[in-house]
């Protein structure tokens, strides 16, 4: 077991390993290479952060070393899958498309955080309290949904600014 565990800067971890580092990772690499397909895409961000926080799985991995790295690489290679058909050079289109992409992403994380900040009971002993599960669970959903707003709102830009030369 860690101790000095916070449950609220591991997820803020977790936010950065799937949408912040993947986004930018995208972005250096030119976006080049084979795009994913979309559904596995998808699949693979919201599925990778939904897994490792099923309650036996995330206490497991926070117990066991090499599962949580296991977790982080898992987290990284997932969120880096996940926003290659918005950063790549292939993109996601039409624009329509990729917003829907994005939105659904932010009610799939809305409803986690959703899940993890209201439970009645902690779900994760590792967090220490309640509260501090409540603060993940709020950061889950609220500064994760806003960064796939920001990121419709880039798409809401460029199509009007594509719409404007056409």
């Amino acid at each position: 077991m860690m101790s000095g565990y916070s449950f609220s800067l591991h997820m803020a971890m977790h936010i950065a390993l799937v949408l912040i580092v993947p986004a930018g990772v995208c972005r250096l690499a030119g976006g080049r290479g084979r795009s994913p397909h979309v559904a596995v895409a998808w699949c693979a961000g919201i599925g990778a952060m939904a897994f490792w926080h099923v309650p036996a799985i995330f206490n497991a991995a926070m117990s066991r070393p090499a599962l949580h790295l296991i977790e982080l690489i898992s987290l990284l290679c997932a969120g880096t899958l996940f926003w290659w058909p918005i950063l790549g050079d292939r993109r996601l289109k039409p624009v329509p498309h990729g917003i829907a992409y994005l939105v659904s992403a932010c009610f799939a994380c809305t409803i986690m955080g959703i899940l993890i900040t209201f439970s009645p009971t902690l779900l994760y002993p590792m967090a220490g309290d309640l509260k501090d599960q409540r603060i993940g669970g709020l950061l889950m959903w609220v500064p994760g949904c806003l960064i796939y707003l920001a990121a419709v709102m880039a798409m809401f830009a460029r199509w009007y600014g594509e719409e404007q030369w056409t």
